[in-house]
């Protein structure tokens, strides 16, 4: 009984990917996230945590140009796509 909740558990808790950094044009470059049964605000985080080291790693900041969401919890895999650009000055809000 013990095993088959847990296997229930880790199905329902569900695994989110991180793709790549994927250069679109000059310092502005993309990455996508996704998952099934998670939360868009997991999918993000995960995202800005890429992105952030990714810029980090050229002594850069990062600085969000635009998200896009795709799919629909539960019922198809759901997509958090950050566009990004890394920057020698601080992002300003």
């Amino acid at each position: 009984m013990r095993k088959l909740l847990l296997v229930t558990l880790l199905i329902l808790t569900g695994c989110s990917t991180v793709g790549n950094v994927i250069p679109i044009s000059g310092d502005t470059y993309t990455v996508t996230s996704s998952g099934h049964y998670t939360s868009w605000s997991g999918l993000k985080t995960e995202g800005i945590q890429l992105a952030n080291e990714f810029c980090a790693k050229k002594n850069k900041h990062m600085a969000i140009v635009s998200w896009e969401t795709h799919g629909v919890r539960g019922w198809s895999p759901q997509e958090a796509e950050l566009t990004f650009k890394c920057s020698t000055e601080l992002p300003t809000e």
